[in-house]
C-alpha cells in the first residue's frame, strides 16, 4: 500500500520543480526583454548596440550615421566603428571611437579607403566598466568620387516646354536640371529644378 505522505511529497516536489522552471523561464525573459546579459551575481554588464548604420558614399571615405542608444545604469555609451571588406564583424578592423553629443544623431567619417569597392561596416556601444555591446547589424556602402564634368546638352524646344538630353556622367546616379530665364555662371535663386535619374528631362509649362 502506498504512503499517503510519500505520495503527497512526491506531488510537492514535482510543484516545487515546475516552479523553479517557470520562475527560471519569467527570468530569462527578463533579461532578453532589458536588452542586457548579467553577471553571477545578476548586475548588467552591457546595454544595445545601435540597430542600424546607414553609410552614404563619399570620395575616398564613407559616412556612417546611426541613433544613440539608451544610457545603461547611468553610463551614457561611446562607440566603436569597425569596417572590412569583408561581411565578417569578426574580421572587422577598428577605425575609431567616437562620443556622442547633443544630437540624437552619431556620426563618424571613415576615411582612406579606396573608391569603388564595397565596405561593410558595423559598431558597438561601449559602456565604460559595465562592458560592450555585440556588433550592430552589418551595413554596406561603396566610395565614389565626385561626378566628371558634363558633356554638351541637347535641347529641343516644344510648345511651352524643353527636351532636354545629355549623355550618361560617370559616378552620376541623379541630375538636377536647373532652368531660369536669367543667365550666368550660377542658377540665381529664383531659378526652377528638376531632378531626374536617367539623362535626359522635360522642362514644361514655359512661356
Amino acid at each position: 500500500m502506498t504512503n499517503p505522505r510519500s505520495q503527497n511529497r512526491g506531488c510537492l516536489l514535482r510543484h516545487i520543480t515546475a516552479a523553479a522552471a517557470l520562475s527560471a523561464a519569467a527570468l530569462f525573459l527578463a533579461a532578453c526583454e532589458s536588452g542586457f546579459d548579467s553577471k553571477p551575481n545578476g548586475l548588467p554588464i552591457m546595454g544595445a548596440a545601435p540597430k542600424s548604420v546607414q553609410l552614404t558614399g563619399l570620395d575616398g571615405a564613407l559616412m556612417a550615421q546611426w541613433t544613440k542608444v539608451s544610457s545603461a545604469q547611468g553610463v551614457a555609451p561611446t562607440y566603436e566603428v569597425y569596417y572590412s571588406t569583408n561581411n565578417n564583424p569578426a574580421s572587422a578592423q577598428k577605425f575609431e571611437s567616437v562620443t556622442a553629443g547633443e544630437s540624437q544623431l552619431v556620426t563618424s567619417k571613415i576615411t582612406g579607403l579606396t573608391n569603388h569597392t564595397t565596405y561593410y561596416v558595423c559598431v558597438k556601444s561601449v559602456f565604460g566598466s559595465l562592458g560592450t555591446s555585440d556588433f550592430s547589424p552589418v551595413s554596406s556602402g561603396k566610395p565614389v568620387p565626385p561626378p566628371q564634368s558634363m558633356s554638351a546638352i541637347s535641347v529641343t524646344a516644344g510648345e511651352e516646354m524643353l527636351e532636354l538630353r545629355w549623355a550618361p556622367v560617370t559616378d552620376a546616379f541623379t541630375y538636377n536640371v536647373f532652368y531660369s530665364t536669367a543667365g550666368g555662371a550660377e542658377p540665381p535663386d529664383t531659378a526652377g529644378m528638376v531632378s531626374v535619374s536617367t539623362t535626359g528631362a522635360v522642362i514644361s509649362g514655359l512661356q
